[in-house]
């Protein structure tokens, strides 16, 4: 179960670590709130990566959890390279790092639907 305050920070810390690469500046500093957020969250039982860049960078995904090890996140870097769709990315005994692939045009396209029929 992810709260929308979850899948705000996961969105954030993938934009930061994007922007760090970008802009050619320290990924640890780019990310550096993430630890004082997760423990403004209380921990995290389940991080998740979905759509493009969530889905299908194992790197972008290695920057977001570097340096989390102590709050119990740590990727099994073997399975983080070789996810293809569905799949559990964790060191065994952390938290849990899950891939989940999401149909991100079927969002879009009920939003559209929600709109239009709302125009009766």
């Amino acid at each position: 179960f992810l709260t929308t305050l979850s899948l705000v920070w996961i969105a954030a810390c993938i934009a930061a670590y994007v922007y760090s690469q970008q802009q050619h500046i320290s990924t640890a500093v780019a990310l550096a709130v993430v630890p004082a957020f997760l423990v403004e969250l209380g921990g995290v039982d389940v991080v998740t990566f979905s759509g493009g860049i969530g889905e299908n960078s194992a790197e972008v995904r290695a920057g977001v959890c570097v340096g989390l090890a102590e709050l119990g996140i740590v990727l099994d870097e073997e399975r983080n390279r070789r996810v293809k769709g569905e799949g559990k990315i964790s060191a065994d005994g952390a938290k849990a790092v899950w891939v989940l692939p999401a149909d991100e045009e079927i969002v879009v396209a009920r939003a559209v639907a929600e709109v239009l029929g709302s125009r009766g």
